[in-house]
């Protein structure tokens, strides 16, 4: 999954040299995340709600509201923008740019062609909605939650399990993260699978993991599944 099926491509921006005053205000009336901000056409900042937050600076609790007022109109945009702002391009993945975005603790990114020409942004709840869309997101069905140690054909094995039961995946998701050494865990979603035959499936499944997890869509119900 690429950047350029999941990016938005309505891009709200400001000239570096407008005030702060004009850019909340832009950011309030179009409810966005962050403005792009350009100076002679180029890209050279982002504003986002932190650096809003930057520009309330302290000393503005000392003032009464015609000094603040004031402040505000002479503030320009280009002194409170991030600079150099982080970008990706439209060949990017979404699990590249899910790692940037939370690498660099930024909430949104531009997204260039490849002459360079902003053509979107990325931000994340367009992650958000890309990982409930691999997820299987509403999808009825099970989700099947395991270790298994990681070696060849043990994932396939519970695959031809799923499928003895006519049983579809919508996906497999494989993490090394709080497993120990030699094992690796394993999420599947599965659909198609017949309610009657749902506690077979899931039998044989578990003599192949210490321990199954399982997530029933279906009945609204979750946890360890014990035989």
């Amino acid at each position: 999954m690429l950047v350029k099926n999941w990016m938005g491509t309505e891009i709200r921006s400001i000239n570096a040299d407008e005030t702060i005053e004009r850019a909340a205000k832009l950011h309030k009336d179009n409810n966005t995340g962050v403005l792009l901000v350009f100076d002679n056409s180029k890209l050279v900042g982002i504003v986002a709600d932190k650096d809003f937050a930057k520009a309330s600076v302290s000393e503005f609790l000392t003032m009464d509201k015609r000094e603040v007022q004031h402040l505000l109109s002479t503030i320009k945009v280009r002194q409170i923008m991030s600079h150099h702002p982080l970008t990706v391009t439209r060949e990017h993945t979404m699990d590249e740019t899910a790692e940037i975005l939370l690498k660099h603790k930024v909430s949104a990114a531009p997204v260039l062609d490849d002459d360079g020409k902003v053509v979107g942004i990325i931000n994340r709840n367009d992650i958000l909605q890309f990982l409930k869309s691999v997820t299987g997101g509403d999808q009825i069905g099970y989700q099947l939650n395991f270790s298994v140690p990681d070696k060849a054909n043990c994932i396939t094995e519970i695959i031809n399990i799923i499928k003895d039961y006519t049983g579809r995946i919508w996906n497999i998701v494989c993490s090394y993260h709080g497993v120990s050494y030699g094992f690796r865990r394993v999420s599947i979603r599965v659909y198609n699978v017949d309610p009657d035959n749902i506690l077979e499936l899931l039998k044989r499944v578990k003599e192949k993991t210490p321990e199954l997890y399982v997530i029933d869509y279906i009945q609204n119900t979750r946890g360890v599944f014990k035989d």
